[in-house]
């Protein structure tokens, strides 16, 4: 998309690329690895887009949203992790831990689009939600055994968090 619209945003010398990604693409978690790669690799990619476009007045924005309520979570694990055992109570326990009781309505991810869209000098990457900036905020200041014992917290059975 950006490879059809570029030249006309570049010859007026202004514009601004806004693409959604998601948390996912700064934090990972079990039965999220297919998902989380696709939102890391289009991260990369608009952070060098960023750079490149820069010097011909062309912004890129990247909007962030964490759990959000829609069909498409509902699917999310689709062709992520083996089917079957040994893994179905991975998947019944991540879908648990991560559930869906805050998701953010998607009016409001919306509305946040259109923030960044009108926004005199966006930043780079707007979370949408305080929900989402705490996620992202989680993995970026844990170490990677901190974060890894909060995941494997979330994926234990009421049984082994009491035992």
């Amino acid at each position: 998309m950006s490879q059809a619209f570029l030249p006309a945003i570049r010859e007026r010398g202004s514009g601004r690329i806004l693409a959604v990604s998601s948390v996912a693409g700064r934090r990972v978690g079990p039965t999220t690895g297919i998902y989380a790669a696709i939102k890391h690799a289009l991260e990369a990619v608009l952070e060098a887009l960023r750079y490149e476009v820069r010097l011909f007045g062309v912004d890129v924005v990247v909007v962030e949203p964490g759990r959000v309520d829609t069909e498409s979570g509902k699917h999310r694990l689709a062709g992520s992790v083996p089917v079957g055992k040994p893994y179905e109570d991975l998947v019944r326990r991540a879908g648990r831990s991560t559930g869906d009781a805050t998701a953010q309505p998607v009016t409001e991810v919306a509305a946040v689009i259109a923030d960044a869209v009108d926004a005199d000098t966006p930043p780079f990457r707007w979370a949408t939600s305080a929900e989402a900036s705490a996620m992202i905020d989680q993995r970026r200041t844990l170490s990677d055994e901190k974060y890894e014992e909060l995941v494997m917290r979330g994926l234990r059975t009421t049984e082994e968090a009491t035992a």
